[in-house]
């Protein structure tokens, strides 16, 4: 949850799909859970957060942050990297983890995207130097991606 609440601060919405609420109103609702939910100073004085969310259907579903959702400090580009580029990361898969493996996961995923290079190379031949050192020759036909590891 916090993951999605940090991420609102570098997304757009697209107000030609989405119009059920007005975008200053979503905002305003973000920061209002950034403030209260996860302000560690109500933590720091021992009280604990039960929260109740309301689906769809009408029925209400009680919910507690872990301790490692509720600590959890995202650098600010990868919250911007996973806000402007969309299938970065799957959320409803990080939904599903144990705290744990939570954690661990996103960790991974943190170093993934910010250690991912991406470029926009048009057709044609290229050579790929480390250190001063050939490589790799490729070849780069239009429209496609080609991934490089370097170990």
């Amino acid at each position: 949850m916090k993951l999605i609440v940090m991420a609102e601060m570098y997304s757009e919405l697209d107000q030609n799909y989405y119009d059920y609420m007005h975008i200053m109103d979503i905002r305003n609702m973000f920061e209002k859970l950034r403030i209260e939910i996860f302000d560690q100073s109500y933590l720091r004085r021992g009280n604990r957060q039960n929260l109740n969310f309301q689906n769809c259907e009408g029925k209400t579903i009680e919910f507690e942050l872990s301790d490692v959702s509720r600590n959890l400090r995202f650098p600010d580009e990868f919250l911007k990297k996973i806000s402007s580029t969309p299938g970065l990361i799957n959320y409803s898969e990080l939904m599903k983890l144990p705290e744990r493996e939570f954690q661990s996961r996103i960790f991974a995923e943190i170093d993934r995207i910010l250690n991912k290079v991406s470029l926009h190379l048009p057709a044609g031949r290229y050579y790929l130097h480390v250190a001063g050192i050939l490589r790799k020759t490729f070849f780069m036909i239009a429209e496609t991606q080609f991934k490089i590891s370097i170990e």
